[in-house]
This record gives C-alpha cells, sequence and structure tokens, in this order.
C-alpha cells in the first residue's frame, strides 16, 4: 500500500451495456463491421484502465469534456453503477478493496466513509420533502443518532454549509440553485465521512453563486480535513479546489500532475485545448479551444489523436 494514500484505484475499467449488442449476429456472420462496431458490441467503454491515489487529506481534481468518464469514476468507487454495467480493476480503501465486498458490506463505506454530492440537484432532491426532512432521512438511516439529536445536527448542518436556520422547512424548489447544491453538500457531510467526491458542483449556477460554492467547498476542505475529489469540466474550480488533477479523454487519463504544473506547463495537446477553451483562465486567446468532437479512436494509442491538430501522420 502507498503510505499516506486512503483511496487507490488500479486499472479501473467501466463497461456500458450497448443497444447494438444484442443486434450483433448478422455483423458476426458477415464479418464486415468496421473497429467502431465491434466495440459497440462489447458495449461502451466509458473508463478504461484508470488508476491514481488520493492522499488522506489531500485534493485530486479529474477534468475532461463531458462524456470523458469523470462521473462513471466517481459512481464506480461509491458502487452505485447498473448491476448491467461491467467494473473490473480496484478500489480501495485504505486497505480493503471495495469491489471485492458484498453489497452489505459496501454500504458500511458508503456515506459514512466516502459520499459524494450529486449535480443537478433538482433531480436528486425530493421535491416533497423539506430541507430539514432530507437532511433528517440521511442522519436517520446512516447513524444511530435519536430523533432529537439527529433534529439538532440537521441545524449544526444547515449552519456548516452556510444556510439560515429558517430554510430547513422550504422545499427544493423554493431554493436557488446555490442553495440546493448547500443543502446536497449538508446531506454528504452528515455521516461525517473521510472522503467527498463533488460532481459538477457548479453546474447552472451564476457567477456569484459559483465563487460562493466553490468558497465553502475550500473552507470545509481546510477545517473538516477530508480527502476531496473535485469532478469538473471547468478549470477554474479545478485549479481553485485541488492540488493534484487528471486531465481525462474517451476513458483515458492523457496527464496528471500538480494543479500548478498542468496549468502553467501543459504537456498534452487536449490539456491546452482545454485551457485555451477556458475564458476564465486564458480570456483573450483561443476560445474555441479544441476543433470537433470527442469520438473513438480506432487506431490505437492516444485517444485524442483523432482531433489533434499536433498529431503525426504514419
Amino acid at each position: 500500500m502507498v503510505e499516506h494514500s486512503i483511496i487507490r484505484v488500479e486499472n479501473l475499467s467501466v463497461c456500458y451495456p450497448s443497444d447494438k449488442a444484442d443486434k450483433a449476429d448478422k455483423a458476426d456472420k458477415a464479418d464486415k463491421a468496421d473497429k467502431a462496431d465491434k466495440a459497440d458490441k462489447a458495449g461502451i467503454q466509458a473508463v478504461n484502465k484508470v488508476g491514481f491515489r488520493l492522499d488522506r487529506g489531500g485534493s485530486l481534481g479529474i477534468i475532461g469534456e463531458s462524456g470523458s468518464g469523470k462521473t462513471s469514476i466517481a459512481m464506480a468507487i461509491m458502487g452505485l453503477l447498473n448491476k448491467s454495467v461491467a467494473v473490473d480493476g480496484q478500489i480501495h480503501y485504505e486497505d480493503t478493496d471495495l469491489n471485492s465486498l458484498s453489497e452489505k458490506e459496501r454500504n458500511r463505506y458508503r456515506w459514512g466513509k466516502i459520499a459524494i454530492v450529486f449535480q443537478n440537484s433538482l433531480d436528486v432532491l425530493n421535491p416533497v420533502l423539506t430541507v430539514h426532512e432530507q437532511i433528517l432521512e440521511c442522519l436517520r438511516r446512516h447513524t444511530g443518532l435519536t430523533r432529537r439529536e439527529a433534529d439538532i445536527k440537521v441545524m449544526q448542518l444547515l449552519e456548516l454549509v452556510g444556510l439560515e436556520a429558517g430554510w430547513n422547512e422550504y422545499y427544493p424548489h423554493q431554493l436557488s440553485g446555490g442553495m440546493r447544491q448547500r443543502v446536497l453538500l449538508a446531506m454528504a457531510l452528515s455521516c461525517d465521512p473521510e472522503v467527498l467526491m463533488v460532481d459538477e458542483p457548479t453546474t447552472a449556477l451564476d457567477a456569484v453563486a459559483k465563487d460562493e460554492i466553490t468558497g465553502l467547498l475550500a473552507k470545509l476542505h481546510r477545517e473538516k480535513k477530508f480527502s476531496l475529489i473535485v469532478i469538473s469540466h471547468e478549470m477554474q474550480i479545478i485549479s481553485k479546489l485541488a492540488n493534484r488533477v487528471l486531465v481525462m479523454y474517451s476513458g483515458r487519463i492523457t496527464e496528471e500532475g500538480l494543479t500548478k504544473d498542468v496549468l502553467n506547463n501543459p504537456m498534452h495537446a487536449y490539456t491546452r485545448g482545454l485551457l485555451h477553451a477556458s475564458p476564465h483562465i486564458n480570456p483573450y486567446r483561443d476560445l474555441w479551444g479544441i476543433p470537433g468532437e470527442a469520438g473513438r479512436n480506432t487506431f490505437g494509442g492516444c485517444p485524442f489523436y483523432d482531433r489533434c491538430n499536433q498529431k503525426l501522420s504514419e
């Protein structure tokens, strides 16, 4: 085991079932399908042999375009992927391989040891429960607190995330996007996890709310000393919250290192494209950043080959 690491991921692969897999027999007989079709028959490879570690109390950013595999990594760590999804590799929490545990055993690690703040707060929060009821449900389900103790803890959590006590009786649709994000954060912190993952924490928020949520996460990380994984497509969020960063493309890591080093001296063409596409980091440079759309590289080697404007022809 790597000293001080609390999360260690080795050769993680996530493959989603494909609708085309059930219709592959004719193509197999004809043997005329190209490589992309064959990949579809086997499924959609969202994550491909990814490995990394998270130090105790450390912070790690995972960045990439939509569909790069970021959220699939988080869901695999939490063990929340559908049973039809093929997950291979090892996910170690300290010395325990989480993928080797039964569902009942894994529940001991969810929320109490590892928690996640999901994106799309309106979809995640229950529209018919008040803020108080939603946080209370987490506490009653995952802790041994009495009702009175849990009620007190709810108010403490709301204060922790910067919400005044009176908001506890409101429903999700009555809150702003930033306030709903604070509620989700309170729910994730309700069991005092040692590892917190936040998935696109500032999506659909205005500039003021983005700064507030980013500042709150940075403050809580310093004070609570949990290990933090930040998943985002916004480089400026990663730069403020993560000491180390993984750059994901098409399910693979294209670059990794200290955040300051990757920002100041990106080594991969894809990373440079992400930086150029960020108006917050490079307001006067190429706002288009990366030409074309993400696709599947059928040639092997670097997954960014098809879109790279610096590739060497064979």
